[in-house]
């Protein structure tokens, strides 16, 4: 894992890059230096044509140089290229403290089962952060040049930050869903509570039962865990004596919907003023409802009847949606934007429009639904629409599930069918499985160790241009740019990784 970092020259730390060289049994034997002719080419360049840089790199501020190079990303004059260019010089200068973070966060904590695994892990999170010039430029704008070199100061934040995503990713620390129990509010939890459907009058119950629960429970020596059946046998009981009769059962069953009460709360969506119809934005009900175990109690609007509207409301939308297709630009519009997520500067680039043409199509389209809707909602629910609170989010969330699913579906079949087996297998065990041990992914592959990740990324590319051939064939786009390109690979990960 972790090996002395050798020394590199002030100009070096701008094109040169940490490659592990093996011993014969797959271990990493040291590090050594490996250096980028286009980068180290490009930095000739700059001193060529810019004296100022040329004098801060004989004096040797990194903290111009860094800015420079985030300037140069951000700039919208710039070509692309050297855009591309700022963006590798920043990240080889954040490979010392890059690893020197992971390095820290691994002696902090690893898990000693599978300690490989925890470093992999540490050192994915930590290069995904390096690789992206926007979270460089916020970890820079703390820099106080007066309390840390800039080496350490970016030390630092990476490894709080490797820690904070570690603990989101795997349930961790304040990520834990325990610890937000522990620490939410009653008028959090209620709120939440009647997101869920919960009556006011039952609400109290479910209180009782989360201030019971940590009467007998508090985080352990390793973190905020999920409670064992002895702490929930424990906490029952200090209810039943103090409170009411429950069972064991039924009582987990209470504090899982506060759990769940606590993580739904934002994310609702409702029509009118002082209206109980509420419509999430995945656009059913939370079927967490049937699982509420005190049924006995009636509830204002049930959960059949609600489903019933969010269906209805739903189908008024597609049907809708069909007839845009009058237009044949509109379908290849709405994908590119809802199901691709491209700029309109790209889209109206593929479809020949200007930007303001191709935002006033989307907008008119989008009022459109809304008008189908508005219809619906009032002769169906019989509600006075003069106010609707969120409507507008609501269809442009309906729009981004209604095409996303569309492109999730396309990448589905070509991760089964169109994908070569090996590919597709490796995609699965470091996506779908988020294993990162490569010497396991070595071993069950038959490839070197050395070998994994440039077969995780040729694969994305296989599945990226099965995407892309895909979009070409269906509504004759061809998407040819590098910043498209990155855009759809954008959506391709977030699938791998919520799959």
């Amino acid at each position: 894992m972790y090996q002395k970092i050798p020394p590199r020259n002030f100009i070096e730390q701008f094109f040169t890059f940490l490659i592990p060289v093996d011993n014969s049994q797959g271990h990493i034997r040291f590090f050594k230096w490996r250096p980028e002719p286009a980068l180290k080419r490009h930095i000739s360049l700059y001193q060529e044509y810019n004296d100022q840089f040329l004098q801060m790199c004989q004096g040797e501020n990194a903290p111009y140089l860094v800015q420079e190079f985030l300037e140069a990303y951000e700039s919208e004059t710039k070509p692309e290229y050297q855009q591309e260019m700022a963006k590798w010089h920043l990240a080889a200068y954040l490979e010392t403290p890059l690893y020197q973070a992971v390095k820290e966060r691994f002696e902090a904590f690893r898990d000693f089962n599978d300690p490989q695994n925890t470093w992999e892990h540490y050192l994915h999170i930590a290069k995904c952060l390096t690789n992206e010039p926007k979270a460089i430029a916020l970890i820079y704008q703390k820099y106080k040049s007066q309390t840390y070199s800039l080496d350490e100061h970016f030390k630092l934040e990476l490894a709080s930050k490797i820690r904070d995503i570690f603990h989101r990713e795997t349930g961790q620390g304040k990520y834990s869903p325990w610890y937000s129990l522990k620490q939410a509010s009653v008028r959090d939890l209620e709120q939440g509570l009647k997101t869920l459907g919960i009556k006011p009058g039952n609400m109290v119950r479910y209180l009782t039962a989360k201030n019971c629960l940590f009467e007998v429970y508090s985080k352990s020596s390793k973190g905020w865990l999920k409670p064992n059946l002895a702490k929930y046998q424990e906490a029952r009981d200090y209810c039943k004596l103090h409170y009411f009769s429950i069972s064991t059962e039924q009582f987990e069953r209470l504090i899982q919907t506060c759990i769940r009460a606590l993580k739904s709360s934002p994310q609702i969506l409702y029509f009118g003023e002082n209206i109980e119809t509420y419509f999430m934005e995945s656009n059913r009900w939370d079927e967490g409802l049937s699982s509420e175990p005190w049924l006995i109690i009636e509830e204002e609007i049930s959960t059949k009847k609600m489903q019933g509207y969010v269906e209805g409301i739903n189908q008024v939308l597609l049907n809708e949606l069909e007839t845009f297709t009058q237009d044949q630009e509109n379908p290849k519009m709405l994908l590119l934007r809802y199901g691709l997520e491209l700029s309109e500067p790209s889209i109206a680039q593929q479809l020949g429009f200007n930007q303001t043409t191709i935002n006033r199509r989307c907008t008119k389209l989008q009022r459109k639904l809304l008008k189908s809707a508005a219809v619906w909602v009032k002769e169906s629910l019989t509600l006075d629409l003069m106010e609707l609170q969120n409507v507008d989010e609501y269809i442009d969330n309906w729009l981004k599930q209604h095409y996303q699913a569309q492109i999730e579906s396309v990448l589905r079949i070509g991760l089964d069918n169109h994908l070569t087996p090996e590919s597709s297998e490796i995609l699965r065990m470091w996506h779908f499985h988020q294993i990162r041990n490569t010497t396991q992914i070595a071993r069950q592959m038959k490839i070197k160790q050395n070998q994994v990740k440039q077969q995780v990324a040729e694969a994305e590319n296989q599945l990226l241009a099965y995407l892309l051939k895909w979009v070409s064939t269906t509504i004759n786009i061809s998407l040819e740019q590098k910043r498209e390109h990155k855009k759809v690979a954008r959506v391709i990960a977030r699938w791998l990784t919520n799959n």
